[in-house]
């Protein structure tokens, strides 16, 4: 309430609503030193200022002000600074002080209330904003759906046995879930289950042969609980590190795309996502035969296959001598980043920080480093920032990408 919006021809009025105003600041803390000496000097003139000043800046009486203010109570605010005086209430208080007093009180105490009322009111404004919370790297989280439908959030639940499906026994050890299956099935169609990683998390998974397979960030993988037949199945969305069993009678299969990659015992890495314009199956050990509608080739050791999902053209392409190191290096809590664009950094930084990326303008530069996926996001940011050819602004969860 400025000053500006108070006009009255009379001078007393304007001096209160100055009083009301200095008392006010004094209970924000924010009195210049010539405003503390007015607000003394106005204590100071008589008793009975001092007692109103007592009562408006007092932390237990100034809330029961303010319930009068909101009341407009004013024979009960008047009271109290009246029994404070010790002056008798044969008759209402306000008739036994001059007019000068009563309105002058009156305008103190309730222009007092408002300028402190104003001051909560826009504290709790302030308070009740959804606080800006810097995005943390990712951790172990998975939901896990079994072949009845039933939902199980992994990273809250407890360790132990969750769950029987079919012939399988499905524990929790921390991050790592194991489907034991000690009897044989004859044969029988198993149930699938599947295992979903959200944005911002990643998961271990040892399935009833025993392979193990490591889910990043926003990644899908439907399985059976038991394999049976001639062949061990698995669909992946997303990405995925395998070390498979070796079993020269039953085959496993990765299905990603269009791509089906076929291994009897190996180590190997896929890379699916759906909003990558490249599938990349890379081989660390043993052989894979990866296949399309179109061709079928054999990978060696240090070798990856990549399939393009744009345009016509979808042959299979073998770069040989790949960057193990850094094509796995998610899976060893890493960021590698090897002149690589722009785009394609932030692609791994928005699923493992849960944020959502935003281009201010097309951006086609290419960056190199070395990160702890356990670090802050903002120190990856500066890092980028002290090449000076990007910049970054970042709002909640959404990060904007400028020159």
């Amino acid at each position: 309430m400025p000053s500006a919006q108070i006009t009255n021809d009379n001078p007393e009025f304007e001096q209160e609503y100055r009083t009301a105003f200095l008392i006010a600041t004094y209970i924000q803390e924010k009195l210049t030193p010539a405003e503390r000496d007015e607000l003394d000097n106005w204590a100071g003139a008589s008793k009975e200022n001092l007692l109103l000043f007592e009562e408006l800046t007092d932390d237990v009486q100034r809330n029961e002000t303010l319930k009068w203010f909101h009341k407009l109570d004013v024979e009960k605010a008047k009271r109290r600074v009246h029994e404070k005086m010790n002056i008798k209430t044969a008759q209402p208080f306000w008739r036994r002080l001059m007019p000068y007093t009563v309105a002058a009180s009156i305008i103190i105490i309730a222009l007092t209330a408002w300028f402190y009322q104003h001051k909560k009111d826009t504290a709790t404004e302030i308070t009740e904003q959804a606080p800006t919370v810097e995005p943390v790297p990712g951790g172990n989280k998975a939901i896990l759906t079994l072949s009845n439908g039933r939902r199980i959030v992994l990273d809250s639940a407890a360790n132990g046995s969750l769950a029987v499906d079919g012939l399988s026994t499905i524990i929790k050890r921390d991050s790592v879930l194991t489907y034991n299956n000690t009897e044989s099935d004859n044969g029988k169609i198993s149930g699938y289950n599947t295992i979903t990683i959200p944005k911002g998390g990643k998961y271990q998974l040892v399935l009833s042969d025993g392979t193990v397979v490591w889910l990043n960030a926003a990644s899908t993988l439907r399985f059976p609980h038991s394999f049976s037949g001639i062949e061990r199945q698995v669909e992946l969305v997303g990405e995925g590190y395998f070390e498979v069993v070796k079993n020269e009678k039953m085959p496993f299969h990765v299905k990603a795309s269009d791509a089906d990659i076929i291994v009897l015992g190996t180590h190997f890495n896929v890379r699916a996502y759906d909003d990558e314009a490249t599938l990349k199956a890379t081989l660390l050990e043993g052989s894979v035969s990866i296949s399309n509608n179109i061709r079928k080739t054999i990978l060696k050791p240090g070798e990856q296959a990549r399939i393009s999902r744009e345009g016509t053209n979808k042959d299979i392409k073998v770069l040989k001598n790949t960057d193990i190191e850094k094509e796995t290096a998610w899976k060893e809590g890493l960021f590698i980043f090897r002149n690589d664009n722009i785009k394609d950094i932030m692609k791994s930084l928005e699923r493992w920080y849960n944020i959502d990326v935003v281009y201010k303008t097309n951006i086609s530069k290419h960056f190199s480093g070395t990160f702890q996926r356990k670090e802050p996001l903002i120190k990856i940011l500066q890092y980028l920032e002290g090449t000076d050819e990007v910049h970054f602004e970042l709002k909640g969860n959404v990060l904007y990408v400028i020159p």
